[in-house]
């Protein structure tokens, strides 16, 4: 499900390196040319409308600006934590159109990242409900990437999992005619 995106992020990533600030001026616009480090400088070779697809419009432009080392003032930096939960709401999404497209309900939710330096670490948690909804699942999701102890800027690569029931075992039990044919009261 998340292959795209996968190829796509871990591409960007490979190689990246935390450069160095270049305080250049950009132009008359208020402008700055700047090399940043983590998630966003990691970020520079992915076009802006795969940014804008998977993160949102605003935070896709942003991260482009920002890659490039175009940040406009008075725009602050991106987080990596703002990225790391947008990309999981996104691969949280695709989940819920596959579920809803195979009629299916999940269950349960894994998160695995890999980091930059070959570690990995993956995170299991059941989701409260059977459900098809995409923010009941990013919830999950995000806060297991929340409880994993490396810091979001190290990330290489970001892996979700749904484990799915089917729709007939999300729906209550019902009695069939042959239990209740069973149970008759014995003859005085």
């Amino acid at each position: 499900m998340s292959s795209t995106v996968h190829a796509l992020i871990e591409r960007a990533l490979a190689g990246s390196e935390a450069p160095t600030r270049n305080e250049a001026a950009y132009g008359d616009v208020g402008c700055s040319e700047t090399k940043v480090a983590g998630l966003v400088g990691g970020l520079r070779g992915v076009p802006k409308g795969a940014l804008r697809a998977v993160l949102g419009q605003e935070l896709g432009e942003r991260v482009w600006r920002h890659a490039r080392g175009k940040a406009c003032w008075p725009e602050g930096p991106v987080a990596d934590e703002e990225i790391a939960n947008r990309l999981v709401h996104y691969l949280s999404s695709q989940a819920a159109r596959e579920l809803r497209h195979a009629n299916k309900h999940a269950r349960f939710v894994r998160l695995t990242v890999r980091y930059r330096d070959g570690r990995s670490a993956s995170e299991r948690a059941r989701l409260p409900q059977l459900t098809q909804d995409a923010d009941e699942i990013a919830t999950g999701a995000v806060s297991l990437l929340q409880g994993l102890a490396l810091p979001p800027a190290s990330l290489e690569s970001v892996d979700l999992d749904v484990t799915a029931a089917t729709d007939v075992l999300a729906e209550p039990i019902k009695a069939t005619p042959w239990f209740a044919a069973s149970v008759q009261p014995v003859p005085a």
